[in-house]
């Protein structure tokens, strides 16, 4: 038992030192369950937290706080059956922000004694992997965390793809981009989506203008509210800028807004608000792996992002494509029009 707690207190000390790393995968993992008298109360959480540590050291995964964790599943009066059900599961993910959640018993069979671990989808309650061992005594049981640790997010951060680039992705759309490792997504408002592939609508959504209340007069002048909000370039961001320029513009439901058309975009199997204006590094990555589909029934040869900045002076300037030469430009006429290309991302 001595031997025990100096390895707890180790592990606390390098949960500590390793809580800043950044990780791919983030998990919420909840107290060892213990049936029959196994273990204690006490050395089940000691053991749980002796896990985490191992599976925090792996640098594959960031943990959502236990005890916050195990506050949470007792205000959604969580049963252990509730573990197999997408319903219950998707509400653990949306009050955590966890993709993936761990639950553990340590039981006894027969005349030996097992600890098991497993990582469920919170999106989908699917198991994504699981371990197994058996232990004489709590001496040994603690030697395997670690390596049941390995076993587990090493398993989980393997994504099995399910769709290639030009397969019709769940949306309807056509998927243009593909990692197994995954990627961030940027919804405006704070929160942080993983997800691992992206699609893209099948046809334009016509000719749009970035910002309507942007307009040419009859004398060539510039008029309208000045859009004084910056939207990234960047990948991931697309999400995020289309929701900044809807919120911006308190008149953005104009059928002429390239951002609104998106947003209220939806297919059969997805629903509006999960499509948005790409930033113009995801706009350059349709047309690399799906272009030539997509200008098959396309309304125009540009094509407009949602990236869009402003120099010190007070212009403004919009990333737009064009499949005539292939290449992007900035320019800061955000009346213009262009075809319109919606985006949604989505993991497996």
């Amino acid at each position: 038992m001595k031997r025990f707690l100096m390895i707890l207190v180790a592990a606390m000390v390098a949960v500590g030192m390793g809580g800043a790393q950044t990780s791919q995968k983030k998990v919420a993992v909840a107290t060892f369950d213990v049936v029959g008298n196994v273990v204690t109360p006490e050395d089940a959480e000691a053991i749980t937290e002796l896990y985490i540590n191992g599976l925090v050291r792996t640098g594959k995964v960031s943990i959502f706080d236990r005890k916050n964790f195990d506050t949470i599943l007792a205000e959604l009066k969580f049963q252990s059956g509730d573990w197999a059900s997408k319903e219950k599961t998707v509400e653990l993910q949306k009050a955590t922000g966890a993709t993936v959640l761990g639950r553990g018993q340590i039981f006894k069979l027969g005349s030996s004694f097992y600890i098991s671990a497993t990582m469920i989808d919170a999106n989908t309650a699917e198991i994504l992997s699981a371990s197994k061992k058996s232990f004489k005594d709590i001496d040994e049981l603690v030697e395997l965390l670690d390596t049941m640790a390995s076993e587990i997010s090493t398993a989980i951060s393997k994504v099995v793809m399910k769709y290639k680039i030009g397969d019709t992705g769940p949306g309807g759309g056509i998927v243009f981009y593909a990692s197994e490792e995954g990627f961030d997504v940027l919804d405006g408002k704070g929160g942080i989506q993983k997800c691992n592939y992206m699609e893209v609508s099948k046809t334009d959504l016509g000719v749009k203008t970035w910002c309507y209340c942007v307009y040419k007069d009859k004398k060539g002048k510039e008029q309208g509210t000045p859009c004084n909000i910056i939207c990234s370039d960047k990948f991931g961001f697309g999400k995020s800028n289309t929701y900044k320029i809807i919120s911006y513009h308190s008149g953005a439901s104009s059928s002429n807004c390239a951002a609104y058309a998106c947003y209220r975009y939806s297919t059969p199997t997805s629903n509006a608000g999960e499509w948005f204006l790409p930033s113009t590094n995801e706009l350059s990555y349709v047309f690399q792996n799906v272009g030539d589909r997509i200008l098959a029934t396309a309304s125009s040869s540009s094509f407009i992002s949602s990236s869009h900045w402003v120099d010190n002076r007070g212009n403004h300037y919009v990333s737009w494509y064009s499949t005539k030469d292939k290449s992007f430009y900035w320019y800061s006429r955000l009346y213009s029009l262009n075809s319109v290309l919606a985006v949604r991302a989505f993991s497996n």
